[in-house]
């Protein structure tokens, strides 16, 4: 065999193999939101908490599958929407120290750690990340909007209207199969 192909051969295991540990880790994208990605292995573990959360708090009361998956990437949309908002607003140095203010004043509480563990399904560091912090930075942008809104008739400083104009706005692609983007929200495939 010459050089040549040897080194073919060598490059396309090279690619094969990553391409393999791409969809094998689930690193692709499953939503892209104003250029932002939120891969699909992402996606799969914030429906493991949603659906564990659900069936925890209505103890096998039915639900749809799909309508609690819906729900899940529509509060990733917004969450990507808000901290972009943040992220234009404060700058990424003070937004982060805001939001672990947030999380530190949210830990306050006997048990957590178990409590967490037994209606999440999460250690309390994935709890920070993937409740905590999401929620965190909502109330930092509806306390920042109330603030700075003060003439506004609305009860949220304007929050809920940004929100509404901010999804009409956003660019969002979805990959995952079974949901698509209308425009504002989303929806489930039929």
């Amino acid at each position: 065999m010459s050089p040549k192909r040897i080194f073919i051969i060598v490059v396309l295991l090279v690619i094969a193999s990553v391409v393999f540990y791409v969809i094998r880790s689930e690193l692709y994208p499953g939503l892209l939101v104003n250029g932002h990605q939120i891969s699909y292995g992402d996606i799969r573990v914030d429906w493991s908490i949603a659906l564990h959360y659900y069936d925890v708090i209505n103890q096998g009361a039915s639900s749809s599958q799909e309508e609690i998956e819906s729900a899940v990437l529509d509060t990733l949309i917004q969450a990507v929407l808000v901290h972009g908002e943040l992220l234009r607003r404060i700058g990424k140095s003070d937004l982060e120290s805001m939001v672990q203010r947030k999380i530190d004043e949210s830990m306050k509480g006997d048990n957590l750690e178990t409590k967490v563990q037994a209606l999440y399904g999460l250690s309390l560091d994935a709890f920070k990340k993937r409740v905590l912090k999401p929620q965190a930075e909502t109330e930092i942008l509806e306390s920042r909007m109330i603030l700075e809104n003060t003439s506004s008739s609305s009860i949220d400083g304007g929050f809920s209207s940004w929100l509404k104009e901010a999804r009409v706005n956003a660019k969002v692609l979805i990959f995952v199969p079974g949901f698509s983007w209308n425009g504002s929200e989303v929806i489930i495939d039929q």
